[in-house]
């Protein structure tokens, strides 16, 4: 019965050794992470004007469709970089968050209308203040903003510039 036992201890030995060498090699892992404080990607955040004078056929086929066949060929264009989208009419609502998938947001752009808006109105600043908290939020070090609307008026650009004083964003 010795001898069964000095036999396999070498085997026992060798198993052993190889379970070790195999966790070892698994893991855990000590290598740090980077977590920038503050991301330096491109990040574009792109408002949408839903109010009921963006249906004006005046641009064929209509503001609203002009507006989002521009959308969808940025989005085509766009290979880099985050991509948000927020939709707004008498409120603001995020429709995508910053994202680097183009192609979920072109998804989303043909099915915004003014008829999902759940008021009417053209509150432009309530949608800049949500393009700044979406960028804040995901921790962009700067942005860009792109505004797709008819028209706003010169209160709300005096409301804008002040809400963008001071950031870097455009």
């Amino acid at each position: 019965n010795n001898t069964s036992r000095h036999k396999r201890w070498p085997i026992v030995c060798l198993f052993a050794a190889w379970v070790l060498a195999v966790i070892a090699l698994a893991g855990p892992s000590w290598n740090k992470i980077d977590s920038l404080a503050l991301k330096q990607a491109d990040a574009l955040v792109i408002l949408l004007d839903l109010s009921p004078s963006m249906l004006v056929k005046d641009v064929a086929p209509s503001r609203l469709q002009a507006a989002q066949f521009k959308i969808l060929d940025l989005l085509k264009q766009r290979h880099e970089g985050y991509t948000g989208l927020i939709a707004y009419s008498g409120s603001a609502h995020v429709v995508a968050p910053l994202s680097d998938d183009n192609n979920t947001i072109a998804a989303l752009v043909p099915s915004l209308e003014p008829g999902i808006m759940p008021k009417l109105g053209s509150q432009v600043e309530d949608a800049v203040a949500a393009a700044i908290a979406l960028l804040n939020n995901a921790h962009f070090a700067r942005g860009r903003i792109l505004l797709m609307t008819d028209g706003v008026i010169p209160q709300a650009v005096e409301n804008i510039r002040e809400q963008l004083k001071d950031k870097s964003i455009e």
